[in-house]
Order: structure tokens, then sequence, then C-alpha cells
């Protein structure tokens, strides 16, 4: 039995060529089969000889499996175990009707030979032996055309599944790289944006006129400084929140964008219309700018509020420890998002975006084909951060806000110098029990704002960027987006 080339050889060869080698074979049998005269052994003898072969060749078969990997029959690959056993025993059964198809026919020429001379009267035991079984010899004949055709079918079959699987892999490279592009544009714009927010904040909340009224000595000092103190908590919570605003709000709307590219680079490549054209693009984009305007403006009232009704009543003279600080800005936090909760806003992402029916309203008349595919991923986006996936990240991220500002802050509460408590290790500046007057703490808390907002990468910055919650929202938002089964729906 002969082990068939691998597939590199039957490119190479043809398959013509592996055709003529495996039946250039078959005239010589009939050739050795007129010129000598075999004498078999008994029908069972036989019999057992040819099955224990073959019983060797299928154990031959899996041997080669258990030490390279790899089935001496490709076919065997893809087919289950089930399938495999009746192939070994098809096997045995096609070579053991060989065998007696060889013996009948032996025996038939060499009877007739011996009895009667000449070619025509030889030939005429073989004519009858067809006829008289020739239903046998038709069904082998069905039996052997339909394995030949199974191989053909089989042989494409792989041949397609390959094909399929090394598509997808290079879809899926494909798409994973475009996505970690996408991934640095999305850190590389909100670094960008920064400056922007910052600018915002400060034109909204500026301490600068308070500092230099307090250096002219005025009679309402104390009025001053409570305002500047209101401010200076202000600004730093609220570029807080505004930065992992922005974070997330870029991850979504990039990722958004991002997947619709993908589907128009590889998908939509027969002259249909891009499913985000650039007008929509910039469209869609800069609803940022509500971040940075009107959403900004009422995060600045409802932040001003809590601090006043927090630390409003606390007095610049106060004593506050790291922990302290920690326990105020908790409250705070919680003031603003329960109020958030409570109020029309419903929730944070309101900040973000504006309300369905404003966005519409605004677009009611004269509406063009890319203004609808904008409101469509607006409404899209809008979606995404009312979900509670959306809600849960936000949150991760402004917890991991707050503690990075604390650990800033942290740096200014150390012990002095010489002092038995004083140590560098992070645990016990964290539990360090200094105390600041809070006149001392609201320039820190006022300058933290360029730390927060910093266009060059910060361990503020970096800590919002790395986040894993917010990876797996990002992967999660441009898997759906870059499904085309997906946007179809």
């Amino acid at each position: 039995m002969h082990v068939p080339y691998s597939v590199p050889s039957d490119a190479i060869l043809g398959l013509g060529i592996w055709i003529c080698e495996h039946t250039t074979v078959l005239p010589f049998i009939i050739i050795e089969m007129r010129t000598t005269h075999h004498r078999y052994p008994s029908r069972s003898c036989g019999l057992l000889a040819v099955c224990t072969f073959a019983v060797g060749y299928v154990v031959w078969m899996c041997w080669v499996h258990s030490v390279t990997g790899v089935w001496v029959y490709p076919l065997l690959e893809y087919i289950g175990q089930t399938a495999r056993v009746l192939f070994f025993i098809s096997l045995t059964a096609l070579i053991s009707v060989y065998y007696i198809l060889g013996e009948i026919l032996n025996n038939y020429i060499w009877d007739s030979s011996r009895k009667q001379g000449g070619f025509l009267t030889m030939l005429s035991p073989t004519w009858n032996f067809v006829k008289r079984h020739k239903r046998k010899f038709i069904f082998t004949g069905v039996f052997v055309g339909g394995v030949y055709l199974l191989g053909k079918y089989a042989q494409r079959k792989i041949q397609e599944i390959q094909e399929r699987e090394a598509g997808e892999y290079l879809a899926q490279a494909r798409r994973q790289f475009h996505f970690d592009s996408n991934q640095r544009t999305c850190n590389m714009t909100v670094l960008s944006m920064l400056p922007t927010l910052r600018e915002a904040i400060i034109h909204h909340l500026n301490s600068d006129s308070l500092t230099s009224l307090l250096k002219t000595k005025p009679a309402n000092k104390l009025e001053i400084w409570d305002d500047l103190k209101i401010i200076s908590f202000t600004r730093s919570i609220v570029a807080i929140y505004s930065t992992c605003m922005l974070v997330v709000l870029l991850r979504v709307q990039l990722n958004i964008i991002g997947g619709y590219l993908y589907l128009d680079n590889s998908v939509t490549k027969n002259g249909t219309t891009p499913l985000a054209p650039p007008d929509v693009q910039q469209q869609y984009l800069s609803s940022i700018q509500h971040l940075l305007g009107e959403g900004l403006i009422e995060l600045i009232t409802v932040v001003k509020k809590a601090v006043q009704e927090v630390l409003g009543p606390l007095s610049l003279k106060q004593c506050l420890s790291l922990q302290d600080l920690e326990q105020q800005l908790t409250h705070i936090r919680q003031v603003v998002e329960d109020g958030c909760a409570s109020s029309k806003h419903k929730s944070l992402s309101w900040y973000m975006m504006p309300d369905e029916e404003n966005t519409l309203a605004s677009q009611a008349c004269g509406l063009t084909e890319n203004d609808v595919t904008t409101i469509k991923l607006l409404n899209e986006t809008r979606d995404l951060l009312e979900s509670p996936d959306f809600s849960t990240v936000l949150s991760t991220c402004l917890t991991r806000g707050f503690a990075r500002f604390l650990d800033n802050m942290a740096e200014f509460f150390r012990p002095p110098q010489g002092d038995s408590t004083a140590c560098s290790s992070p645990e016990t500046l964290v539990l360090s029990p200094v105390s600041l007057p809070l006149a001392k703490i609201i320039p820190i808390i006022n300058g933290q704002i360029h730390s927060i907002c910093s266009e060059i990468p910060s361990h503020f910055v970096q800590d919002l960027l790395l986040i894993n919650q917010v990876k797996e929202f990002a992967a999660n938002v441009y898997e759906t987006f870059s499904t085309p089964h997906e946007l179809q729906k």
C-alpha cells in the first residue's frame, strides 16, 4: 500500500502524475495473472493473512500519528473517531474483496487454459464470469466511483476549510492591528485635548484675581479666603471628573468610528456609500465640545454647590490630616453623584452628551444624509453612555483619579525632617498623622489642576489610560461596531 504524498508534493507533481503512479500497476497485474499461475492457499487462510496485513497497516498509520501528530491520509484529520474506525473497516473489507477477486480470476483463467487451447477459448471463461457476476461488478464500480467522488469532495472541503481558516486568521490579525492603532490614537487625542480642558476650567474658576486681591491686604480678607477655598477645591475636583469623562468618552467615540472605518476598509469596497464619511466623522467627534462647554459649566455648578455644602463650614485654621482630606473628598463626591441621580439629568453621562431631544430638535429641519448618519452615531453613543457597563467603567476611573490625587497630596503631608515618624515608605506616608491648616492646603489644592490636566503624560493621566476595565470596555465597543451583522440589525 502506497503512502500518499503530502499537499506540497501534490502541488509540485500535479494530480495527473499522482493518478498515473497509482494506476500504472494495473496492466502489469493483468499480465502477471495471465503469465503466472498462482497457487492460492485456502480461502480462510488467505483472508486471515490479508486481514492481518490490513490491521498491521492501520496500526502503522496510528503509530505514525502518535509520533508525528500527522495522519498519513489528511482526510483522517478532519473526521471523527467513529468515522476513522469505519474508514479502517472499509479499507480492510476492500483489500479482502480485491484478494477474493484475484483468486477467482486466477482460477478461471488457468483452469480453462489447461482444458482448451486458443486465445478466444482462454478468454471465454473470463467473459462468462463477468456476465454471471455483472451485478457484483456494477456494485463494485459504483462503490469505487463513490469512494473516488467522496475523496474528491473531501479534498475540496478540506481546501475550503483551510482557506477559510487562513482568511479568518488574516482578518483577525488585521483587525487587531487596526484596534491597537486606534487605541494609540485615543491616547494621543486625550493628551492633545487636556490643555483645552484645563484652560476652560481655569477660565470659569479663575483664582488668580483672588490671589492678587489677597496680596493687597483688603478688609474682607476672610471672605476672599473663603471664596478661594471654594474655587480651589472646585476646580481640582472638576478637573478630576472632566478628565475621567474625557478619557472614557473619547474611548467610546473613537472606537465606534474605528469600527465603522474598519468595515469601510475591509467590507464595503464595492463602491457602496461608506458607513462613516469624513464629514460625518467631523460632525460626530465635534460633539465632544459639549463636555468642554455647556456640560463643563453645569458640572462646575454642581461641584461648586457640593463643595460649599461640605467645606463651607470649615474654618481656615482647622487642621486636616490626609485621612480627613480623603473623607471630605469622598463626601463631596457622594453629594455630586447622588445629586445627579436625583436630578433631571439622571446620570453623569449628561455632562458628556446632551439629551436626545435637544440633539434632534437642533437638527429637525433640512437633514442631509450625513446628518442622519451623525444622529445615528450620537444615539448609539448615548445608549452606551447610559449603559450599566459604562457607569461601572466611569466609576472605576473616578475612584482611580481621586486615589491618584490623594497620592499627589500626600507628598505635602510628610513629617518634618528629623522627625522620628518620618519614613519614605508609601504605607507610612498614607498613615502619617501630619495635619495641615486648611489655609495651607488651599494653595496646594489650587495648583493640582496643572498636574491633573497635563498634556505631558503624568502619573494621573497614565493611570487612567492603563485601567484594565477601560481597555476591556473599549475592546467590546470596537468589536461590536467592527462586526458587520451587528450593524445590519
